[in-house]
């Protein structure tokens, strides 16, 4: 399993990038976010805004478990989903 270092939300906050395949990513985040939003984070070492577009989201203890699939992603962020380079 890739692991991914944190992400910071726009609107404050950390959370974590559990799984992404694809353009489909896994989030669990400090704050909820609803259907059809669009989560913006900012992640260290990447450039570019990290934009999930919400496909679900369900409470998991006192975080969210958020699913989507990115939005507007540049190739750096694309690559950078992929997991670190050996």
């Amino acid at each position: 399993m890739t692991s991914y270092p944190n992400f910071t939300l726009k609107s404050g906050g950390e959370g974590t990038i559990l799984q992404a395949v694809g353009e489909k990513v896994t989030l669990h985040s400090p704050k909820p976010a609803p259907p059809g939003a669009t989560v913006l984070a900012r992640i260290d070492g990447v450039g570019c805004e990290l934009q999930v577009k919400v496909r679900t989201c369900k409470k998991d203890g006192e975080l969210f478990w958020i699913e989507g699939r990115t939005s507007n992603a540049t190739r750096e962020v694309l690559n950078w989903l992929k997991g670190p380079k050996a």
